[in-house]
């Protein structure tokens, strides 16, 4: 069967105390969400958490060192 799931660019996805996060844009701040794995298919990795939602703006570069409210500046480019 099929099902539709969430997936992201894996280096979106850092580990803190062994779970699992990403870092989640609202209103050109981070929040960081906790975040559980299921499939890779690289560079890609299903994730899941009841405060993600397809389009939500997601972090995936310029993750080291960045904090949760940390103020971040969108920059979008589609490749």
């Amino acid at each position: 069967g099929k099902t539709n799931s969430l997936s992201i660019e894996d280096e979106a996805i850092f580990v803190r105390n062994l779970l699992n996060y990403v870092y989640k844009v609202e209103n050109g701040t981070a929040k960081r969400v906790e975040v559980k794995i299921g499939a890779t298919n690289l560079p890609y990795t299903q994730i899941s958490s009841p405060e993600l939602k397809e389009g939500d703006r997601i972090v995936v570069k310029g993750v080291f060192g960045l904090e949760d409210g940390d103020k971040v500046e969108e920059n979008t480019v589609i490749k």
